[in-house]
């Protein structure tokens, strides 16, 4: 609005300087003309008005001719009678005062503007022109600019409107653009963060893999150390003779050949699961009869220790299902050996059935400390008495590998012990 008001008031101005330099010009070359008939020989001064009298009627224009006489009385007005006598008057008094001379000069009379010259001989020869009013040409052009501009203005919204909303869009597509780049940097980076963080990882597990696996055969070698020592010291004083009662010597050595024998079978039975190279073995057996052939094993491994076995009461039949019995067997020799270490006098297995085969092994002894518990099958741990070894953790690895569970707990107060249950599929 401020731009049109200001393009209309510069036409406005320029309008006005037009028609004031167009009646200007008009009333000076009228000028001339009526000199350049005077200078012509003209036997009287009679002679150059008709002269210019008739210049002005056969050539009519916007310019007019007033002869006043010496008494400034109207001898000759270029319209005839149609002319205003104020105007007349006016012309007269301005020539009174001075006002008016031979080269064109800006009258006001009446509120209206004229552009007027004066030649001077005999008598008062008076050109004027009206300058008209520019707001008049410009109430004209109002209405054609109306015309013009309107549908340029309806041309222009549309095309702004068209432009508009295709830089909107370009803008929403160049948003669009921006949050996708931006998407698929922060998809980059948190790429390249997982990426470390599983690199970092796979250095930290391949870091704690060395590092159990030496301690893995550091603890080995020291479970295999002790029961050796023994084995050569009593084979070394047989041979000396230096070992009164050779049976019980004999009977030393039997008892850790079978320690160590344990040992690496658990060992070897351990990398085996782990490395998925143990031999498929899968029959289908009965958890009863299996069960009861390794308590009659078992019970002879402590004589102080009685080892009870109870079979669901609630099941009539025999609880079959299909298992690896080599896996099955070294699962309940750790358990058992495990509780009859702790027992104080007895150690219980049950057999219960349903959709899954469940193991319940338990002793009477003081049960394990809050500290140890989370920490029973880690390979190796020893916990505050440093008695754990490598056994639960066989025993974790077969249970996982036959596709079931297992879990150890201390029985509720007031009774005592530790409880281990095992569960496995019928399949």
């Amino acid at each position: 609005m401020l731009f049109t008001g200001a393009i209309w008031l510069v036409i406005e101005k320029g309008a006005g300087n037009y028609l004031s330099f167009a009646a200007e010009t008009d009333v000076d070359q009228k000028m001339r003309e009526v000199r350049k008939e005077y200078e012509k020989p003209r036997p009287n001064e009679l002679d150059f008005q008709n002269s210019v009298k008739r210049y002005f009627s056969f050539e009519p224009d916007d310019a007019e001719l007033l002869i006043l006489d010496a008494e400034k009385n109207v001898v000759f007005h270029s319209s005839g009678r149609n002319y205003r006598s104020n105007l007349v008057q006016e012309l007269a008094e301005a020539l009174e005062k001075a006002h008016i001379g031979e080269k064109s000069t800006s009258v006001d009379i009446d509120g209206d503007k004229y552009q007027v010259a004066l030649f001077k001989a005999n008598q008062y020869y008076i050109v004027y022109r009206k300058v008209e009013n520019a707001a008049i040409l410009l109430r004209q052009m109002r209405y054609y600019i109306l015309w013009i501009t309107a549908p340029m203005m309806l041309i222009a919204s549309i095309f702004i409107f068209l432009l508009s909303n295709r830089m909107e869009k370009r803008e929403r597509e160049l948003e669009r653009q921006r949050e996708h780049e931006k998407m698929v940097l922060e998809a980059q980076r948190e790429k390249e963060r997982l990426a470390k963080e599983v690199e970092r990882e796979r250095a930290d597990n391949a870091a704690r893999t060395q590092e159990a696996r030496e301690r893995l055969f550091r603890d080995i070698s020291h479970d295999l150390r002790t029961p050796l020592v023994s084995i050569i010291g009593y084979a070394d004083g047989i041979e000396r003779g230096i070992i009164t009662e050779p049976e019980r010597a004999a009977s030393v050595i039997v008892r850790e050949g079978r320690r160590i024998q344990r040992l690496l079978e658990s060992s070897l039975t351990l990398s085996k699961l782990d490395s998925d190279a143990w031999p498929k073995n899968r029959v289908r057996l009965s958890f009863n009869e299996l069960i009861s052939e390794q308590v009659e094993v078992l019970e002879k491994l402590d004589d102080s220790k009685k080892l009870v076995f109870e079979e669901d009461e609630d099941v009539d039949e025999e609880i079959m299902a299909t298992t690896d019995p080599d896996l099955l067997i070294r699962i309940l020799q750790n358990i058992v050996s495990d509780c009859m270490r702790y027992a104080e006098t007895e150690v219980e297995i049950r057999l219960m059935g349903g959709e899954s085969v469940t193991i319940e092994i338990s002793d009477d002894g003081p049960g394990i400390s809050d500290e140890d518990l989370p920490h029973m099958f880690e390979l190796y741990y020893k916990g505050k008495d440093g008695k754990y070894g490598i056994g639960l953790s066989v025993v974790s690895s077969a249970v996982k590998y036959l596709g079931g569970s297992i879990e150890v707990k201390n029985k509720p107060s007031p009774e005592h012990g530790a409880v281990y249950t095992l569960v496995l599929p019928q399949n």
